[in-house]
């Protein structure tokens, strides 16, 4: 009986080995990259506990200062930074809370995603699901240092751009660790990462006296068209229309709104917003090289500039074909982005490579001549199925 107190006593303590308390814990919000003379630098955005209860509703005691601060640490390597990083702070750095990771235009470009990637994926505590952005015309530390309204966390303002509302394009999800890993290393397509950049690129909103000032466009990002890499370094920009063609091509797009020109007036629009969008691209020969992407989708007007009888069959009709026009257009343009610039980040040797095997293995070696030739047969289906709380317009007479 003498040994059970000693056992109990044993467990006790092998029960707390390893606990980490959460005061000794400093949260990692959003991590950026940029070039810097060392090689590389890496903008860490901390969470501040005690301002972040304060903003939602604490007592005075919860604390002060911003919700987030962001150090900015340079090295060779993340690790050799990380080394730094061990060193400047009193709680253990934690990353299994990361919401963005934000990559500067110039690091895209020169340095690419390799240096990043590998410690990346390697490291346990950062999630594959965390969604990637590019600085557009930026470094990633210039927008983690805007203090925004609403969202007091640059790094989680950046984030929810696509998983609240999927932006301007309606993204079903954004592109994530895991997509980016996925394309680099298991297949034929070249990665695509959605932009973002300060709505006014001069406004200096570092501090948080920025947020008593009214105007909020000052302290704001806006969502860009999207970057497209080429053997991992960045290769250029999508328009947002373009962008919105790659996500129909690519069937990752949910809802969105977007305006079509009014059929009988060139000058007036009509808004449109469409949901249950649905894309689909296949392969129809590989001698010459081509394809065919259909869409469908249902849709409800929005608004409308111009005097169009909207209880006129007809006359839906016509909007329904001005909007597959919009669509096809869009589809087609980020195709012909892609022969252009000789980058397949559409996945087209992806889809020869699953679903035509034997037919790639032919012409694998003659891609890049192919390829400059290649077409794309579009279609859309479009139906409006409501016109929101009223029919006729107001510049109907």
């Amino acid at each position: 009986m003498r040994k059970w107190p000693l056992i109990l006593s044993l467990l006790l303590l092998l029960t707390s080995c390893g606990r980490i308390e959460l005061n000794e814990l400093i949260i990692v919000s959003g991590l950026g990259f940029d070039v810097s003379p060392e090689g590389m630098s890496m903008s860490i955005q901390l969470v501040n506990p005690g301002a972040t209860a304060k903003s939602k509703g604490a007592t005075e005691s919860g604390g002060a200062g911003g919700a987030v601060y962001t150090y900015t640490i340079s090295g060779s390597s993340i690790t050799e930074i990380m080394e730094k990083a061990r060193n400047m702070f009193s709680r253990k750095i934690y990353f299994a809370h990361l919401s963005v990771i934000l990559i500067g235009e110039e690091f895209a470009k020169s340095k690419g995603l390799l240096p990043i990637l590998d410690y990346l994926e390697r490291f346990y505590q950062i999630r594959d699901n965390v969604n990637v952005f590019v600085a557009k015309e930026s470094t990633a530390k210039e927008l983690f240092s805007v203090y925004i309204p609403i969202q007091n966390m640059p790094s989680l303002s950046i984030a929810r751009r696509i998983d609240v509302y999927g932006g301007s394009m309606g993204l079903q999800k954004g592109v994530e660790l895991q997509d980016i890993i996925r394309w680099n290393y298991g297949g034929y397509t070249e990665p695509v990462i959605p932009g973002i950049k300060k709505k006014i690129p001069e406004a200096d909103a570092a501090q948080t006296a920025v947020l008593d000032d009214i105007d909020g466009n000052q302290k704001m990002f806006e969502m860009t068209g999207f970057a497209f890499f080429n053997d991992d370094k960045l290769a250029g920009w999508f328009t947002p229309g373009e962008s919105r063609g790659w996500a129909f091509l690519g069937n990752n797009v949910d809802g969105f709104e977007t305006t079509v020109e009014c059929p009988g007036y060139p000058d007036e629009i009509i808004g449109v917003k469409f949901k249950e969008t649905k894309g689909k691209l296949e392969n129809l020969s590989t001698d010459p090289l081509s394809y065919k992407a259909t869409l469908s989708a249902a849709a409800e007007v929005q608004e409308v500039t111009c005097p169009i009888a909207l209880e006129n069959g007809a006359q839906i009709k016509q909007i329904e074909k001005k909007a597959e026009e919009k669509l096809q257009r869009e589809m087609q343009q980020a195709f012909q982005t892609a022969v252009k610039n000789n980058v397949d980040m559409l996945g087209l040797r992806q889809l020869l490579y699953e679903n035509r095997y034997s037919e790639w293995k032919k012409i694998k070696d003659q891609w890049d001549k192919k390829f400059k030739m290649a077409q794309l047969d579009t279609s859309a289906d479009i139906t409006i199925q409501q016109t929101g709380l009223r029919l006729k317009s107001v510049y109907e007479k």
